[in-house]
């Protein structure tokens, strides 16, 4: 047979000094009304210093309710309490359970317990995989040359990039509603609905931010989608080591404040204190947000620093996105958001551009500038290049001043070159690391592109015309030299050609679940159409290229030619200034080429 005991004894008994006699302690060592644990519910360190340790060996005396109680009576105390109840009972009892007294009622729920720590991970999981999916067609977006593509078309990263964060909040709002309602139904009855809500729209929104920030990472989006995962619940397992009743000393507060800059272990932590009030029995509400239902947090912090992580991820995200190299696109300096053109083209406030940097692109003009492929440079009329087709480099005649290879500039030409109404390119040059060493794909090309005029490039197949193109989009950063498109800079204010740039690259890159028709209304209004002019342009590029009939057809019905066809419509929408196209009539039948 098995007996127990429990006996309620006053919950300020300590060790007495003398070994005889017991001291009462007030109850105010009572602290966390809300707490679902018991060793939340004592404060053994309000004591006076003579209690907290053992005068002679120094261990600590108030750890857990076993010190604060059991051990508090000496062996003698124990055994007396026991004979005033049993007597000589000949069947005494095998446990013994102290428990403190007087206290407040509470609520020891060992499934709130549990769910705490579990419910929040399950919360986590769940995330991940729409996380993981956000990741991956970020990445698409930047292999697929897509996102380069809209800022050629005057589409900024901040509008991009705020596409998708509308749309991902939108869907996570709705799981955040329908999450809520449940566990209102379910577990967290007594709970502010609202309250709730808050918590996991923050988290689903912090989520959203940290998925930007990990997409910087990465260039290719299987590996994003696998990986992407795996960090993302990666950055919730600190919350575990947060789930011990007695994590109140001051480090560990600090710890936690700490680790909620981890956008899911805020969200865990959080969480995990409306569930310990809710365990408590007392309800989670906008007015206890800011008391402590476990030691060292609370609601209100919880909640403020998942507004952090929102911005701080945001910030991240933006700044690794410009700063680091990718396959397609130009990186920025480390320092970029401390130049005037940055602020200059966030604010578009300033309507002159900046002035370039004096760096090395001064030094490239005035190189090209002194070619020997240019011999007006040195004492032509007022110093204008003329149009100088290096691609191919120079031949001896060429470089002995002959001038066989250069074109002189007419007085127009000239004229439009000093008002900046063409496209410049100075001794631009490109170079690619290979496994078999430097291989060069520009050698150092110059040349003037006048506004109103059809200029061609021919070559050979890997002469360098599509890297050519592709450095003048902004697609490669040059090696060297510099380009101007109707005055902005190529290195120093690429946005400010992007804006009067239409380009039809090599390989289509179109929405294929965009109508053909959609394709032209939406490339009409990035490019500041009039609302009443849109379907006026579109319809007249339709009949430009002969593709009435596929209006309604989405661009994945298309084929080949017909893709093309529509590439070259979208181009000329919107009567850009400078229209560069890379193989016009690549895949183009016979009769559509006329």
């Amino acid at each position: 047979m098995t007996t127990s005991l429990e006996i309620d004894v006053n919950a300020g008994l300590v060790p007495p000094l003398s070994g005889e006699t017991l001291i009462d302690e007030p109850a105010c060592m009572r602290a966390f009304a809300g707490a679902a644990l018991l060793g939340a519910q004592w404060r053994p360190e309000l004591l006076p210093p003579q209690f907290k340790n053992d005068p002679v060996t120094g261990a600590q005396l108030f750890s857990a309710y076993a010190v604060e109680t059991l051990m508090a009576a000496s062996p003698a105390d124990q055994a007396a309490v026991l004979r005033g109840f049993y007597g000589d009972c000949a069947l005494p009892p095998n446990d013994v359970f102290m428990t403190p007294f007087p206290t407040l009622s509470y609520r020891n729920n060992l499934f709130f317990f549990i769910a705490s720590g579990l419910f929040p991970l399950f919360f986590v999981l769940a995330m991940a995989v729409p996380v993981s999916q956000l990741i991956r067609l970020l990445v698409v977006e930047k292999e697929t040359r897509m996102r380069e593509q809209l800022r050629m078309m005057g589409v900024t990263a901040w509008a991009t990039n705020t596409a998708w964060v509308l749309w991902y909040v939108a869907e996570m709002a709705v799981c955040s509603v329908l999450s809520t309602i449940v566990l209102h139904f379910s577990v967290l009855q007594k709970s502010d609905f609202s309250l709730v809500l808050v918590v996991f729209l923050l988290f689903t929104t912090s989520s959203i931010a940290l998925a930007f920030l990990l997409s910087t990472f990465f260039s290719s989006s299987s590996t994003a989608a696998a990986l992407g995962a795996v960090l993302y619940i990666a950055v919730f397992f600190p919350a575990f080591i947060f789930n011990s009743p007695n994590s109140g000393d001051a480090p560990q507060e600090q710890a936690k404040v700490a680790a909620s800059i981890l956008g899911p272990t805020g969200f865990a932590l959080t969480i995990g204190e409306v569930y310990a009030f809710e365990a408590g029995g007392t309800a989670a509400t906008w007015d206890r947000v800011d008391v402590e239902a476990s030691p060292g947090y609370t609601i209100s912090v919880g909640l403020r620093l998942m507004l952090v992580t929102i911005v701080l991820y945001g910030v991240l995200a933006a700044y690794l996105d410009a700063v680091i190299p990718s396959e397609f696109g130009t990186a920025e300096p480390f320092y970029f958001c401390c130049l005037p053109r940055f602020w200059t083209n966030l604010c578009r406030c300033c309507c002159s551009p900046s002035a370039p940097a004096a760096s090395g692109i001064e030094a490239d003009r005035a190189k090209a500038m002194k070619s020997p492929l240019n011999p007006d440079a040195a004492g032509g009329k007022d110093g204008i290049a003329a149009s100088v087709p290096r691609q191919y480099g120079t031949t001896s005649g060429a470089a002995s001043g002959s001038t066989a290879l250069v074109e002189a500039l007419t007085g127009s030409q000239r004229s439009a070159v000093e008002q900046d109404r063409c496209v410049r390119v100075q001794n631009l040059r490109k170079e690619f690391k290979t496994p078999d060493g430097i291989k060069v794909a520009v050698a150092g090309i110059s040349m003037d592109l006048i506004q109103g005029e059809i200029s061609v490039l021919l070559g050979h197949n890997s002469a360098g015309k599509t890297t050519l193109a592709n450095m003048l989009t902004g697609l490669y950063t040059p090696t060297s030299g510099t380009a101007s498109v109707f005055g902005a800079d190529l290195q120093e204010d690429l946005q400010g050609i992007r804006r009067n740039l239409a380009f039809c690259p090599q390989h289509d890159i179109l929405w294929d679940d965009l109508t053909v028709e959609e394709h032209l209304l939406f490339v009409a209004g990035v490019r500041g159409l009039p609302s009443d002019g849109v379907e006026k342009e579109a319809n007249e590029q339709l009949a430009a290229v002969r593709l009435e009939h596929r209006r309604r057809n989405g661009a994945g019905e298309l084929s080949g030619g017909q893709r093309r066809r529509l590439s070259l419509a979208m181009t000329f929408t919107g009567n850009p200034r400078f229209a560069l196209i890379d193989e016009a009539s690549s895949g183009v039948d016979a009769y559509a080429r006329k």
